[in-house]
């Protein structure tokens, strides 16, 4: 494993070995001496960053993300920039659909992952966990800040376009500041939100 780590340290512009010497070394079981969740962290965003670029390659950003993403190694604050950034810079690239499977299906994970902690925060007022709101399907806010005798002079202060042509009628989700909500044509999007 050391050598691994070595051959990718020597060579750090090839995208599949980087790829599979990160996921090998997160393979290990937890506590193993040669688990290294930074080593494998820092491969993968250097590809992911290398392969941003206009000339970059799709696929190889795609399957960065994927792994980073598989193996939990970013944080929730990271996540919404970095999923963002990835749909921004595919753009009008035609990756292999496969790695555009693989992608959302990580961050599909990922969300369900950090989600897993939904019975114990479903006391917080703030977040809307579920289509229900919480596990108790409320369907409403406890939040007083906006009541009956406010709620008319509520005014928009930004709107979010997906790029997506029709309606989006769907129930976002909010934890931690972020918002997550998803398209007809099977898009995610995460924002990011104060308030």
């Amino acid at each position: 494993m050391l050598a691994l780590k070595q051959a990718v340290a020597d060579d750090p512009g090839d995208p599949v070995f980087g790829r599979l010497a990160a996921d090998a070394v997160m393979r290990l079981p937890p506590g193993h001496e040669l688990r290294d969740a930074e080593f494998a962290r820092r491969v993968l965003m250097d590809q992911a960053a290398r392969a941003r670029h206009p000339e970059g390659d799709a696929n190889d950003l795609l399957m960065a993300v994927y792994y980073l993403l598989h193996h939990q190694l970013i944080s929730r604050g990271d996540f919404a920039g970095l999923a963002n950034e990835t749909i921004a810079a595919v753009g009008d690239r035609t990756p292999d659909p496969a790695a555009v499977r693989d992608f959302l299906e990580a961050a599909h994970n990922y969300c369900i992952w950090q989600a897993g902690d939904i019975m114990a925060e479903d006391e917080d007022p703030a977040a809307w966990l579920t289509y229900g709101k919480n596990v108790s399907g409320w369907r409403y806010s406890e939040l007083s800040r906006i009541n009956t005798s406010n709620v008319s002079q509520l005014a928009p202060k930004w709107i979010f376009r997906s790029g997506v042509p029709g309606k989006m009628e769907v129930t976002p989700l909010v934890k931690d500041g972020l918002m997550y909500v998803t398209d007809w044509n099977g898009g995610m999007h995460v924002l990011q939100y104060e308030g």
